[in-house]
């Protein structure tokens, strides 16, 4: 048996194939690890390593997209050449890589989610004294502040800390000609990349209720939705 493997093992492709697979098995655990840090409760001194951790998931994002459009070409381009034909085996190796990232994308996602949705959750928790103290200053004054700055230190101490290391702060907004709603609006980015998904709370039903009209947007607790690109 052990010599059966030896002698599999000699051939060229196999060990080119063998290699593929493993490093596609380092590019898949290290991207989706990247995702899982980014719902982890990091305290806020963090935040340089998790601005880190989505620059290095974001290089490894590139490299799937480069072996994705890259890996068919090459190989077209290895076999019309003679006397390039024996790193033939390489470039299958590379494009094992890719086709494991495909196929374990849809399981990884399924671990991943639930992470992601304790994340989000904290966040909505974490922004509750933030909304009372704006509440407060609207009920004092008749009208929202100007910036959530405004709301310290008679309403609120300090801005609350998202609990998400790689998107650390509330952005607080007032309605605009090109942005229009009740009240003002609170957010949290969680934008990665192509992913564009972001955290928002708006006082008023009526403008949640259009937004959950569209698809791309679920409802959260406590009247926050989530923009789900």
């Amino acid at each position: 048996m052990v010599e059966s493997v030896r002698k599999l093992l000699a051939q060229g492709w196999v060990r080119y194939a063998s290699a593929g697979t493993l490093c596609g098995a380092c590019f898949v655990i290290f991207f989706y690890a990247t995702e899982i840090l980014r719902g982890l409760p990091l305290p806020k001194s963090l935040s340089p390593f998790a601005f880190a951790v989505n620059l290095s998931g974001a290089l490894a994002f590139m490299l799937f997209v480069i072996l994705l459009l890259g890996g068919p070409l090459i190989c077209l381009g290895m076999l019309s050449t003679q006397a390039t034909r024996k790193y033939f085996p390489l470039t299958v190796a590379f494009w094992i890589v890719v086709c494991l990232g495909l196929l374990t994308g849809p399981y990884c996602e399924r671990i991943i989610e639930p992470v992601k949705q304790a994340g989000r959750l904290r966040v909505v928790k974490r922004a509750q004294p933030l909304i009372t103290a704006i509440e407060r200053y609207h009920t004092e004054t008749g009208s929202y502040p100007d910036s959530l700055g405004a709301l310290m230190p008679k309403y609120i101490n300090e801005i609350p800390y998202t609990g998400l290391a790689a998107h650390p702060e509330y952005r607080y907004s007032l309605p605009t000609k090109y942005d229009s709603f009740a009240g003002y609006k609170l957010r949290v980015s969680l934008r990665f990349l192509l992913d564009f998904d972001e955290l928002a709370y708006y006082p008023s039903a009526e403008d949640r209720e259009k937004k959950l009209r569209s698809s791309s947007f679920k409802p959260l607790e406590d009247g926050w939705v989530f923009f789900n690109d």
